[in-house]
């Protein structure tokens, strides 16, 4: 049996414990389910199953572990093997790259160990493929030298907006939040490091380096969360529409963009809208109607309809 802090048992059959990050801390119990019957399982609305990379379909049929001995894809081109790609302890993923056109059908002949054959789906039917790719790649992204840059640790290039980072932590909204910290350039990490502990990097200190980036050849800049938010890493979004005030401003944002596109170097944001922080400014607006959801939320999660 494992213990929480402070020594009291929470879960007596409980693994293990995991802070939360609010003083707590969250049980941990490792579940895992024999296989004992054979099964194959196929979504071609489900981009794990189905895509298309660097100009080819990507097809994927996920299957019980420790059953198959082989499978080939049946198309309406002709019919390929497919390789096992992964497998663990609840099942094996079969995978097989091809140039098709759009709108292929397929079905998936499987031959088991021990000889026995089935196919999915079962009968005459067949799977068929879009018309249009579902989720196009961008092109240009893959032919990018690529640099990420987590703003906090990257350069200082604004002294003035680092107190700010003060005024809108995480811990001006919740009890449970530690106090946090504004440290030197050169100070060492604290136990706050991830999280809380500000070092005053912003945009203006991106901008100042981009002659620097541009030598080494970057095209693309990857930007870790630039939003409000009540942290250091910035994923505990407090308002989508406006900038870390530690960060800068929307007009430093838009000269950093300007001077980047200047020098052929596209940028991307880190965004995730399926979760925010306690400090969150337009609970109100994330709901269907208003602003928030209709720009912001149902567009992203209209992406990711499970979530």
């Amino acid at each position: 049996m494992a213990t929480a802090r402070a020594g009291g048992p929470v879960d007596p059959e409980a693994h293990g414990y995991a802070d939360d990050g609010f003083g707590g801390q969250n049980a941990i119990r490792i579940v895992t389910l024999p296989v004992e019957t054979f099964f194959a399982h196929h979504d071609p609305a489900n981009p794990a199953f189905l895509c298309r990379a660097d100009g080819r379909w990507v097809v994927r049929l996920l299957v019980a572990p420790g059953f198959v001995e082989s499978i080939t894809l049946l198309t309406d081109h002709g019919s390929w093997p497919m390789e096992r790609q992964l497998f663990w302890e609840g099942g094996e993923m079969w995978r097989v790259s091809l140039d098709l056109p759009f709108g292929f059908s397929y079905r998936f002949h499987i031959r088991l160990l021990g000889g026995e054959e089935k196919t999915l789906p079962e009968g005459p039917a067949s799977f068929t493929a879009p018309m249009e790719d579902p989720f196009p790649q961008i092109f240009w992204v893959g032919k990018a030298v690529g640099y990420q840059i987590f703003p906090d640790r990257f350069y200082n290039g604004d002294p003035t907006n680092d107190a700010l980072a003060l005024a809108t932590d995480e811990a001006n909204f919740s009890p449970f939040a530690s106090a946090p910290i504004l440290s030197a350039w050169s100070d060492p990490i604290t136990l706050l490091h991830c999280c809380h502990q500000y070092f005053g990097g912003d945009l203006r200190g991106i901008r100042e380096k981009l002659p620097y980036l541009a030598a080494l050849g970057v095209g693309l800049i990857y930007l870790n969360p630039i939003f409000a938010s009540g942290s250091a890493h910035g994923y505990d979004t407090h308002d989508f529409f406006e900038v870390a005030p530690r960060l800068g401003t929307k007009d430093e944002l838009r000269a950093l963009l300007d001077e980047a596109h200047a020098r052929g170097i596209r940028v991307i944001f880190d965004f995730v809208p399926n979760h925010t922080g306690v400090g969150f400014s337009r609970r109100g607006e994330a709901r269907p109607g208003k602003p928030l959801w209709e720009l912001v939320l149902h567009p992203a999660l209209a992406l990711h309809p499970r979530r």
